[in-house]
């Protein structure tokens, strides 16, 4: 999913305010994404 994500972000950034909006929430799920994939690790990790 991420991956997808990250090929999405790649692609020239749209000019109208709805492409802008969708690259701004686009960005802020990545951060989420990738957020939550680190705490993973890390919980993973400490378990081990």
């Amino acid at each position: 999913m991420l991956a997808e994500l990250r090929e999405i972000e790649a692609k020239p950034p749209g000019q109208t305010r709805k492409e802008r909006a969708f690259r701004l929430s686009l960005e802020g799920g990545i951060r989420m994404v990738e957020s939550r994939v680190h705490w993973l690790d890390r919980a993973v990790d400490q378990r081990i």
